[in-house]
C-alpha cells in the first residue's frame, strides 16, 4: 500500500495526499489488532460528500479504514464552517 516508489536513491515519486492516508490506515489497523476501537479527527481540507469535485483518495481512505461519519448521519445537508467557507471540517 507504500504510495512511494523506492529506489536506491531513496524515495523519488513521494505523494504526501496519498501517503498520509497510507500510513493512517496502517496505523488504525494496527490499533484494530490490538483490540482498539480508534476515533478519528482530522483537518483534512477535502471532501468525499458534497463537491463537484470529489477527493476520490479521501473517500477510498474512510472507505478502506471502515469509517463512518456520524456527524453526517446526523445531520445530512453540507453547512458552512466559517463565514466565507463551503466545507465541513472532519
Amino acid at each position: 500500500m507504500d504510495t512511494a516508489v523506492h529506489g536506491n536513491a531513496g524515495i523519488t515519486k513521494l505523494d504526501p495526499h496519498k501517503q498520509i492516508f497510507a500510513n493512517m490506515l496502517k496505523l488504525i489497523e494496527s490499533k484494530r489488532l490490538e483490540g482498539f476501537r480508534p476515533n478519528v479527527m482530522m483537518d483534512a481540507n477535502c471532501d468525499y460528500l458534497y463537491e463537484q469535485d470529489i477527493d476520490k483518495d479521501f473517500a477510498q481512505f474512510i472507505k478502506d479504514a471502515k469509517l463512518a461519519d456520524h456527524f453526517h448521519e446526523k445531520f445530512p445537508d453540507p453547512i458552512r464552517t466559517y463565514v466565507k467557507g463551503s466545507k465541513r471540517l472532519w
